[in-house]
């Protein structure tokens, strides 16, 4: 048996915290330890929950005319991308969906707004809508039987999604209740186009969506692409841009990047005829106040680690030193029959293992309970007018809890080092006289 750990033992290793100070130095590791983990899975919620939003609005990528946002693009076209299956192909991208933007006009007896018609087309990605849908159906499209049987029965498995009757139209719950509409009602919009001339259309409201980015859904409503493609006189296949969606695991930036660079390969290589050349933009570079919002988070994750952690190192050392002085007389005695310091701070720092791990433990216990609570319930709330979400987010992985245990672990470890020039400094002699 490795003597050092023999003679922690004898001190009371195992034998439960015999002091306050012991109980407060592992109620202080247990304390940080659950601040820090909470903390990192908040800000990784927050991190999560903003891209996944930003993301359902306009894609994770954006093919836009250069120099030109997407949605200020609506008098001059972009001729369909012939290369638009081999972007489909490109590892990371989930698909690739042109859009149609138009302004305009919605007015009824409760106000006025200006808005941003988004035209999509039947094959675009709807599952964001479909999350945080408020009332109705998230979808502009009707779905109808392709095909038919000899007896003239339809078959259920054949459908296909097409725009008609009268247009219809998405809103957000923010432009809902400012102009008092509802899933299942209707809106007029005024469409002025660049020569001057305005064309009305009526919609019919198929849902209600509430994503809670006020600034964003506010002037936004969607509807199908031929309708929007019709008011701007574009012809077939014509479009504002391209939204391009990843999938789940490339949401980094080096990830981004990456496809990025495949993006545009694949059109620089790409013959077309277009007068607009298309640029990639990533997520992060359109919506820049969310993300540089989100590093400021990660800022202040970063303070809470620095003095949790050196919370947690106070009183450690606080109760190290504590058992180190209860045993001057026993460390005087080890050196007296030839124990070197090293060997002695080693007993010592084998007794402290009980507090630090009973610490960690307790911490992992509390965070994770939170984590598990919050994720369920959402019994903390927020103003989303302030933080764009109306509860505490919480996103935790096992990689997570792993990586912050070994950090501050082993930064309290490393802390745990300053007690050892108080053994250092004990001469054995006055050692051995005290009681």
């Amino acid at each position: 048996m490795n003597l050092e750990w023999f003679l922690a033992k004898k001190l009371g290793i195992g034998k439960g915290i015999g002091s306050s100070s012991n109980r407060i130095a592992t109620l202080s590791i247990a304390a940080s330890i659950a601040i820090i983990i909470g903390a990192v899975a908040i800000c990784a919620g927050f991190n999560e929950e903003i891209r996944q939003k930003a993301s359902g609005f306009s894609g994770d990528i954006i093919l836009s005319p250069m120099g030109v946002p997407i949605d200020n693009h609506s008098s001059y076209p972009v001729s369909p991308l012939p290369c638009l299956n081999e972007l489909q192909k490109i590892p990371g991208v989930r698909s690739v969906s042109p859009v149609i933007y138009s302004p305009a006009v919605l007015k009824t007896d409760s106000g006025m707004e200006g808005v941003m018609f988004k035209g999509i087309d039947p094959e675009y990605d709807m599952s964001f809508f479909e999350q945080c849908l408020d009332s109705g159906t998230a979808s502009v499209y009707e779905s109808v039987p392709s095909s038919s049987t000899g007896d003239g029965s339809t078959e259920d498995s054949s459908f296909e999604t097409i725009a008609s009757g009268k247009p219809k139209a998405l809103v957000s719950r923010t432009l809902a209740d400012a102009l008092n509409l509802e899933a299942g009602g209707s809106l007029m919009a005024w469409f002025v186009s660049p020569d001057g001339n305005v064309k009305i259309r009526k919609f019919d409201i198929n849902g209600v969506f509430n994503a809670q980015l006020d600034k964003i859904d506010k002037a936004l409503v969607i509807t199908d692409s031929e309708t929007i493609a019709s008011i701007n006189g574009w012809e077939t296949g014509e479009c504002s841009g391209y939204e391009v969606f990843l999938k789940s695991g490339n949401y980094s930036n080096s990830s981004m990047d990456r496809i990025i660079s495949r993006i545009e390969e694949k059109l620089f290589t790409s013959e077309t005829n277009n007068e607009f050349s298309l640029q990639p933009v990533p997520l992060r570079d359109i919506y820049w106040v969310f993300f540089d919002w989100l590093n400021l988070v990660d800022i202040n994750v970063v303070i809470i680690l620095v003095l949790m952690i050196a919370v947690a190192g106070f009183n450690i050392i606080s109760g190290l030193l504590i058992i180190i002085f209860e045993h001057i007389s026993t460390i005087g005695l080890f050196k007296a029959l030839g124990m070197s310091d090293r060997c002695i701070f080693k007993v010592f720092m084998y007794r402290s293992l009980g507090m630090v791990g009973r610490g960690v433990l307790w911490g992992n216990i509390i965070s994770i309970s939170f984590c598990l609570l919050q994720a369920s319930t959402h019994f903390i709330g927020l103003d989303p007018s302030n933080y764009l979400i109306d509860h505490v987010p919480v996103h935790l992985t096992l990689a997570m809890v792993l990586i912050t245990n070994l950090s501050c672990v082993a930064a309290i470890l490393l802390i745990m080092l300053i007690p050892s020039k108080a053994i250092s400094s004990v001469d054995p002699a006055q050692a051995l006289t005290v009681k």
